[in-house]
């Protein structure tokens, strides 16, 4: 829903699942470095001792205390169709589109999966809603 209400010039929302081991961004960094230092370490008998290594490389957060936890799956099955019934198969994407399309003053949210890099579909049933018939997304 966040695209359905953003600013005006945003149209699209591109979002790329990077191959791994291939995206030399600043995690994967930080993950290497917490590799060696578990590594390091013969036996861990606490989780806290995991908790203590990782927070030398970054900011811990904890699930329930730090971050809300909410239960996407039964707040979504009103509304949206299960993920066998995209029109994608969602395991093979590599990118997915959401595209806001506005017609009479309905604005509608459409996905499309691309299972390359490189290239994306132009075809103009690639990019459909996967909302349930008659349902819609809401704040």
């Amino acid at each position: 829903s966040w695209l359905k209400n953003a600013p005006d010039n945003i149209q699209e929302l591109q979002l790329v699942f990077p191959m791994t081991g291939h995206s030399f961004l600043p995690p994967d960094r930080v993950f290497g470095n917490i590799e060696k230092d578990i590594r390091k370490c013969e036996v861990i008998i606490k989780p806290e001792e995991y908790i203590n290594m990782i927070s030398r490389f970054a900011t811990v957060k904890r699930l329930g205390d730090d971050v809300v936890i909410k239960d996407w799956k039964s707040a979504t099955q009103e509304i949206m169709k299960k993920p066998a019934s995209f029109h994608f198969g969602i395991q093979a994407v590599k990118r997915l589109y959401f595209t806001r399309k506005s017609v009479a003053n309905t604005t509608t949210v459409l996905v499309q999966g691309e299972n390359n890099y490189r290239l994306k579909s132009e075809l103009a049933e690639s990019a459909r809603s996967i909302t349930k018939r008659g349902k819609q997304l809401r704040n």
